[in-house]
């Protein structure tokens, strides 16, 4: 295959994998209300237990009032809790309230359960070949250095 087929066909399959995981799990009644973005904010706080709205808007990438924005309304319902740092009474920590964790917990099973449906259809072979790929190309990808901003403002243009 050549190089740009073979890119091609890698980037659509994990886009695949990914739409398909995310579908399933994103039709769970606790995410039916919520937006792609509250989605996000949730998974990092289960990543990532306390920080502050300022550490979320960087994770993800958004402005602090987009942020704080985003936990408001996951404080309003109950998924998000608020509290003081005892180490700092100036900043305030947030993190997934019981309920989120607990919904989390589901969806992670619900994704756990898809997956494996998807990899016991596989034969051995396959199987052990395509845990050994995704692992490499996991590794690869996480070991480049991020694109410079003016990098990223070329690929927008070429799309």
């Amino acid at each position: 295959m050549h190089d740009d087929a073979l890119i091609d066909a890698t980037m659509q399959a994990v886009h695949q994998i990914a739409r398909s995981v995310w579908a399933l799990s994103s039709s769970h009644p606790v995410l039916a209300d919520r937006s792609p973005a509250q989605i996000r904010a949730l998974g990092f706080l289960s990543r990532h237990k306390v920080q502050t709205v300022g550490e979320l808007a960087e994770l993800m990438g958004v402005t602090i009032s987009t942020a704080s924005g985003l936990v408001d309304k996951l404080v309003d319902n109950g998924l998000v809790e608020r509290s003081t740092n005892p180490d700092d009474r100036r900043q305030v920590l947030i993190r997934l309230a019981p309920p989120a964790i607990e919904m989390h917990a589901q969806i992670k099973e619900i994704r756990r359960r898809q997956v494996l449906s998807a990899v016991e259809s596989l034969d051995t072979v396959q199987r052990d070949c395509f845990v050994t790929s995704i692992q490499a190309i996991a590794r690869a990808l996480s070991d480049l250095n991020p694109p410079e901003p003016a990098e990223l403002a070329i690929v927008g243009a070429a799309d």
